[in-house]
Order: structure tokens, then sequence, then C-alpha cells
């Protein structure tokens, strides 16, 4: 281990995600620990289910590397230190050795199991635990230190706050038992970006009443009170841990607590042809694998989009110029189209010409249910003309600037602060706008005070700036309107 990967450890250990004492624990432990256990156990099975799948008499590279993948697995779980390997120096050159290409007959899915599996058993073979334990008994007091000092300037990320919170949850049980009592019932959507630490809040929150579990899988969770939505197939989180195999543990946890899984197989956006081919694709593509990639779920085509409920799809009209006509400026081409779509919109809205779906109920098409989205407003008025000149009753909603407007941020910036006196984002947005006048500069040099917060204006008596009165008189004031917020009207 050089310098250049130290450094890297001990970047990682100042991480809020990583638990020093329980990776202490683990390294000092006679034995591995139980999670580490069943992840070699499952390593072991799928690679002898591959070499099962694949044996032949004369075993090629991929065979060879994955028997010696497999003895390495199970030597691990014995607990053998890797230099305690009884492996010759052809296994030990072989084991290092690139898998290279996928034999001809090996099914693509099944040879990136066996890539995944050999990387796997070589980078096992580079733990050495004693200098491990070492490097974190000399490390794991800075990265503490590291960790208290930012604590105590207020610098915690958004990852630090979820582990506090699920600390806080976890080692308090009164805490717990009071915030359980807060939420009747949890409703999460988009389940599967939800990364481990959140889902272990969320099973904390939704446990039953005078239980405790000390972690998550001890819990007991409260029938009914607890109701997840989410597609794995659409899982992108797995940089920060929300990933399948996070979205699959919970659902197993609520299932085992006496949950139901329902899986909605209407799609309400397509029609049926478009399903049909989306189905056939999907059923190739999606190979169910345990914690890497869930089977696909075939969708049903909705009743409104059924064949014979309407026309469906996307049509694309261009406006062209006659020919013998000179080309079409922009203004003349903007005319013509508006002109056409009203005509267009017209027709449509003959009595039986055209129906839809309104809640259940076959419905002739309404000027209500007519939506015109224009890039750009500057050329409404030509198509609201065009629409009146149709007898279309129509109105117009273009107003998007009101909020970016400079004074409404400011005023909305300091109605933030006095909500939340800690909010240091908008705090910086009524420093720099023209009730503080402070530069970038000078809101650093403020912000290296400690952390903002408008209730403590006497932090910047240490700051020696033509502005300090100024910026502490804005500060009072904001302090004052904040402690009269809750007590006005």
């Amino acid at each position: 281990m050089g310098l250049k990967e130290i450094r890297s450890f001990a970047f990682s250990l100042c991480q809020d995600q990583i638990s020093i004492p329980e990776l202490e624990r683990q390294v000092g432990s006679e034995g591995s620990p139980a999670a580490f256990r069943m992840w070699l156990q499952s390593k072991q099975h799928q690679v002898r289910s591959l070499l099962t799948q694949y044996d032949r008499a004369k075993p090629r590279k991929i065979e060879k590397l994955l028997s010696l993948a497999e003895r390495v697995f199970d030597l691990v779980g014995q607990g053998d230190p890797p230099t305690d390997f009884h492996l010759s120096d052809d296994e030990k050159v072989l084991l290092d050795s690139s898998i290279g290409k996928a034999p001809g007959e090996w099914d693509a899915s099944d040879f990136q199991d066996a890539r995944r599996a050999i990387q796997a058993a070589q980078q096992l073979l580079q733990v050495n635990g004693a200098l491990l334990s070492k490097v974190i008994q000399v490390l794991g007091p800075f990265a503490a230190r590291v960790r208290q000092v930012f604590s105590d300037k207020g610098w915690i990320r958004f990852d630090g706050l979820l582990i506090r919170v699920r600390d806080l949850l976890r080692d308090h049980p009164m805490v717990r038992e009071q915030l359980k009592g807060t939420y009747a019932a949890i409703m999460v959507d988009e389940f599967q970006d939800t990364d481990p630490v959140q889902y272990e809040i969320l099973l904390y929150l939704g446990e039953r009443p005078n239980a405790y579990g000390r972690f998550w899988r001890d819990i007991q969770l409260m029938p009914g009170k607890l109701f997840i939505v989410g597609d794995p197939k659409q899982s992108i989180y797995a940089f920060r841990r929300a990933d399948i195999e996070a979205f699959d543990q919970v659902v197993e946890k609520v299932t085992q607590d006496g949950g139901i899984v329902c899986t909605l197989l209407t799609n309400f956006r397509s029609d049926g042809a478009i399903l049909e081919a989306v189905n056939a694709v999907f059923d190739r593509l999606f190979i169910p694998q345990a914690n890497v990639q869930p089977p696909n779920v075939p969708l049903a085509v909705g009743r409104m989009r059924e064949a014979g409920s309407g026309s469906t799809g996307v049509e694309i009209c261009v406006m062209a110029n006659p020919q013998g006509e000179d080309e079409w400026d922009a203004e003349r081409a903007t005319r013509v189209e508006a002109e056409w779509l009203a005509g267009w919109i017209e027709e449509q809205l003959v009595p039986g010409r055209q129906w839809i779906m309104e809640k259940g109920v076959r419905t002739s098409l309404r000027p209500g249910h007519i939506a015109v989205l224009l890039r750009k407003f500057t050329n409404a008025q030509v198509y609201l003309e065009a629409l009146q000149r149709h007898n279309i009753p129509c109105m117009a909603d273009g107003e998007r600037h009101f909020y970016r407007r400079q004074e409404v941020i400011d005023v909305v910036n300091v109605l933030r602060v006095l909500d939340d006196p800690t909010d240091a984002l908008a705090l910086v947005g009524i420093l720099r706008s023209s009730l503080g006048g402070l530069t970038d500069q000078e809101i650093m040099d403020v912000m290296k005070l400690g952390p903002l917060d408008i209730r403590q204006a006497h932090r910047l008596n240490e700051w020696a700036s033509s502005q300090q009165s100024v910026i502490q008189g804005l500060f009072q004031r904001l302090a004052w309107l904040h402690a009269q917020a809750n007590r006005l009207p």
C-alpha cells in the first residue's frame, strides 16, 4: 500500500457513511461478519452453477479461473488470510491474468457474471488483514478528528444528515417512539431511488408501537402503515447504493411482516401496437438475475387506448409554401401555421368527429381538452387571433417570468430566512442582493466567522470591513422579524 492509496483510504474514512468503530470491530474480530459470509456463499453458489452449466472434459481458461475463484471464496469463508492460501505459483499467475473474450457457446450475461466473480476473487487475494488493521489504528483518530471539526463548524453533507437521523432513531427508543406516533401512514413513491440509510429511517418510523428493534432486520412493521411504490427497472442511483439489491431487501422485509406485493400492469400512455413491440423486446432483454436485474413484467393496454378508442399517436404536419410562390419569411410562416392549426382544431370539434375517455365516460372533444404548446410566447398573439377568427374559445397562460425577477427572488430569500434563520443559501442570496450589497469575496469572509445565522450578529464584531455595521444591522433586523413572525397574525 503506497502513499497514494493511504491518502485515498484516509479520505474515505472521513466520510460519514463509514462507521469507524464498526470497521475496527470487523477488522479486529476473529471471524468474518455474517453479511460477508453470506456474500461469499452466494458467490460460491453462482460459480458452481456456471461450472455445472458449462462443464467440459478439457477446461479452458475461463473454467480454470472460475475453479480457482471458487477455491478463494471457500478459503476466505473459512477465515484463512490470503497470505496463507495454498496456491501454486502457476495458479497465482493464472488468477492474476485477464479473463479474455467470451467463448462462443457462453451466454453474454453468464460471461459477465463469471468476469465479476473472477475479479472479486482477484481483489480478495490483495487483502492484507494485518496491514489493514494497523492502518485503521493510525488513521482512525485522524478521521474522527476531521469529522468532529466539520461537525463543529456545521459543515455536514446531506449523507451525514441522513446518517445522524438514522442513528438517532436507532439508538434512542424514546425519540423513535415519539416520531412513530407522528405518522399514521407513510407512502414513498419512486422507492427504487431510496438508498439503504433512507430505507432504514422509513422502517424505523414504520415500526409497531412499543416495539424496539435495534437493527432494521429486527423491526416489526406495523400492518398497513408503510406503502411503497417503485419500479426496480428504473433504478439509476446505484452510485449512492440505491440499487436493486436494496429495493429487493426492503420488499422482502415488508412481505415477511405480512405485507403484500401488488403489480401494476396497465399502461395508460401507449396504445396496443407500441406495447406489443415493447413487451416482445423487453422480454428478451430483461433476463432475471438476483440483485442485478429484475424480470420484465409485460404491460397491458389501458381501456382508453384499446383499438377503436379514437385516434392515437403522433402526427407530423409540415407547412410548405406552394410552388410558384416566393419563399415565406418567418412572419408569413407563423401566420399560415396559426391559420391551419385553428382550422384543424375547428374540424376536430365538430360533434361526433373526435372523442375521448373522460372519467371512464366516452365524451365528445371540447375546446378545454386541447392544449397548444409553443416554443416561445413571442408570437402567441398570432395564434390567439387565428383561434378567435374560427370562434374557438381559448385562454393563454404564458406568464412564467414573474418568479425569475430579481426583486421577487430577493423577497423569497428574505421570507425563507425569516422562516429558517440558518438557511445559508437564502442568506447568501440576501447578502448578494441590494439589501446586502456584498461581493463574493466579502461573503466568503463572513462565512469564515462561522455558520451563517441571522441570530449570531455578534460574530460580525470580528469582521474588519467597512460594511461590518451595515450587515450587522441587517442581521439584527432580520432576527427581530424572525422572532415576530410567529406572533403576528
